[in-house]
C-alpha cells in the first residue's frame, strides 16, 4: 500500500494521461482515509472535542463566547490541523489525476469529473450527490477494459491473449496461456501381445 501511495504521489503526481487499475485507485483511497483519520484523531484527542463541547454548551445556554478552535488545541492538535490542511491541498492534483486515469481505464473520458459541479446547483445538489455517487462508485469498481484502448495499454498487462507487457506485476505466466496436453487412454492394441 505504501509503495502504491508513493508511486501515485511521486511518479504520477499530475499525470492525467494513461490508465490506472482498480488496485492503484482503491489503495490510494485507503491510504488517504488512514492519513485523514490519524490527523483528525490527533486533533480530537488534543482538544477538538473540548471545543465542540464548548460550542454546544454555548449554543444551549445562549451565551456565545469568543474562543476559537485554536484556543482549545494544544501543540500536537495545532500541528495536526495545519498538516491536514497542507496534506489536503497537496493531494488535490494527484487525486484528480488518479480519478481521470481510473475513468480512462474503463474507457470513459476524464471530462466526466466535471459532472461533480452539479453539486453547486441549488435544488439539484442532493439528487446529483446520490446519482453521481452511485454512478462513480460503480465505475471505480468496474474492471479494466481488456487490451489497449484510446487512453493507452492495459495496466494489468493482459487482455489481448498474448499481448502481455513485461512490466505488468500480475501478467499471466506463459504456461497458463498454452493449451493443455490431453492424454488418451491406452487401447488394447497398445499392449504387447503374448
Amino acid at each position: 500500500m505504501i509503495a502504491n501511495f508513493k508511486n501515485v504521489l511521486l511518479n504520477h503526481y499530475a499525470d492525467f494521461s494513461g490508465r490506472a487499475r482498480r488496485r492503484e485507485f482503491w489503495l490510494f483511497v485507503l491510504a488517504n482515509f488512514i492519513i485523514g483519520f490519524v490527523l483528525n484523531a490527533i486533533q480530537w484527542a488534543d482538544g477538538y472535542g473540548a471545543y465542540m463541547s464548548y460550542t454546544l454548551n454555548s449554543a444551549v445556554s445562549g451565551s456565545y463566547g469568543t474562543a476559537g478552535l485554536f484556543s482549545f488545541l494544544g501543540l500536537a492538535g495545532k500541528v495536526a490541523y495545519a498538516a491536514s490542511i497542507v496534506y489536503g491541498l497537496a493531494t488535490i492534483v494527484p487525486t484528480l489525476a488518479l480519478n481521470v486515469r481510473r475513468l480512462h481505464d474503463i474507457g470513459k473520458s476524464g471530462h466526466l469529473l466535471w459532472l461533480w459541479l452539479l453539486l453547486f446547483v441549488p435544488l439539484l445538489n442532493l439528487l446529483a450527490l446520490i446519482v453521481l455517487g452511485i454512478l462513480f462508485i460503480v465505475w471505480y469498481c468496474t474492471d479494466s477494459q481488456p487490451g489497449d484502448n484510446q487512453y493507452g495499454p492495459n495496466p494489468k498487462g493482459v487482455g489481448d491473449y498474448g499481448n502481455s507487457h513485461d512490466d505488468a506485476p500480475f501478467a499471466q505466466p506463459q504456461e497458463w496461456t498454452q493449451e493443455p496436453q490431453v492424454q488418451t487412454p491406452p487401447t488394447p492394441l497398445d499392449y504387447p501381445q503374448p
